[in-house]
């Protein structure tokens, strides 16, 4: 699924009802069966206590997690289950983003250096030069991007045409190449963080 120095992270999926099967899908994928966590049932129970309908067969089915499957301990009673370098979160994006930073240690590896260059060059025009620099720079990822962006009037923001962006592992290399970029194209360097 993927390289093993990667992450595949799904959303939803894990609930109570017939259409949540994201804990059978990604097994499948896997040759693996499912069955009860223990922990992740007793919290259930705990959790369903003072609820009204309490314990039921379909809210049962989401401590139903792939064999052999690795949990995260979340706040929740609700772990993060892993197969292999899959991670089988919830689909409440609240709770995805608790779930992340309680167990930020896991998802740590190289980072990835991101630069931003606007044009006024349209997209068109630029593409053979652009293909150009991506070529010479297999390690870098160079992605072109047609301006659509509207303010709050709906006007459309003239101030570019098309917005580049440069991402790589090695940050010196992303740096040289924004330049080539900007300076090839005329172009604007934009903090990564504003957009």
């Amino acid at each position: 699924m993927v390289g093993p120095t990667g992450y595949v992270l799904t959303t939803g999926g894990i609930g109570p009802t017939h259409d949540d099967i994201t804990y059978e899908s990604v097994a499948k994928a896997f040759g693996l069966g499912v069955e009860f966590h223990e922990p992740t049932l007793k919290g259930l129970e705990t959790a369903m206590k003072n609820r009204p309908g309490g314990m039921t067969e379909g809210r049962k089915r989401m401590a139903l997690l792939p064999v052999g499957c690795k949990t995260l301990t979340t706040e929740f009673w609700t772990p993060i289950a892993v197969v292999e370098n899959v991670y089988i979160l919830p689909g409440i994006p609240s709770m995805v983003r608790s779930m992340l930073t309680y167990n930020e240690e896991h998802f740590v590896g190289v980072p990835i250096y991101r630069a931003i260059v606007n044009t006024l060059m349209l997209e068109g025009d630029l593409a053979a030069q652009l293909t150009a620099v991506q070529n010479a720079h297999p390690n870098i990822a160079i992605g072109s991007y047609v301006n659509l962006t509207m303010d709050e009037t709906g006007t459309r923001d003239t101030s570019f045409n098309t917005r580049l962006t440069i991402e790589g592992r090695d940050k010196i290399e992303v740096k040289e190449v924004s330049d080539e970029i900007a300076k090839l194209f005329n172009g604007q360097h934009v903090d990564p963080s504003s957009v």
